[in-house]
């Protein structure tokens, strides 16, 4: 019989295979029929310490199982409970543009209402500065034409005094120099 230990595949010793040996192979012939006690004694005993070291892989086997579950519906749980947040933060999201949205477009009729009420009365200021504007214009124009007319007409007829005549002709001369 062998007291090879040798690992194998899947956990399992040389020891273990044995078991599944045949009995001729593992015990010795008794004198009287059967088999040697010792040899089964010690078969019986490796087994147990074989099967005692299998079920203790098996109880490690299962805490690892038990947390890798545990693990597993902490993530799940944790997964659920981000898409849930995720959910309501993209809900929340939507309704903040929608509450946007319709506050911009009650704002927008709000606005063109206004202009449209204010816009007239506006643009009658407007067109009332405009026309004083253009009126004032007019008059100091029209005098300036008035005050060129008699200016020219006094330099013709010579009815200017000869002092002014002078001053006259200085700016004209002067003026014609400049340019």
């Amino acid at each position: 019989m062998s007291e090879q230990t040798m690992d194998r595949p899947g956990g399992l010793t040389e020891t273990a295979l044995e078991l599944t040996q045949r009995p001729n192979s593992i015990f010795r012939r008794a004198l009287f029929g059967g088999y040697k006690t010792q040899d089964v004694d010690h078969y019986v005993g490796r087994a147990a310490d074989v099967l005692e070291s299998l079920i203790e892989e098996n109880k490690v086997a299962k805490v690892a199982l038990d947390e890798q579950r545990q693990r597993e519906t902490e993530l799940r749980t944790a997964l659920s409970s981000s898409l849930r947040f995720t959910d309501h933060i993209v809900a929340a999201a939507k309704r903040e543009a929608s509450s946007l949205l319709q506050s911009t477009q009650e704002r927008e009729v709000e606005y063109r209402e206004q202009t449209a009420v204010n816009r007239p009365s506006t643009l009658a200021q407007e067109i009332e500065a405009l026309r004083a504007q253009r009126d004032r214009l007019a008059a100091e124009l029209s005098a300036s034409l008035d005050s060129h007319i008699r200016l020219l007409t006094a330099v013709e007829t010579n009815s200017m005094p000869e002092l002014q005549r002078a001053r006259v002709n200085t700016l004209v001369n002067g003026t014609e120099r400049a340019a």
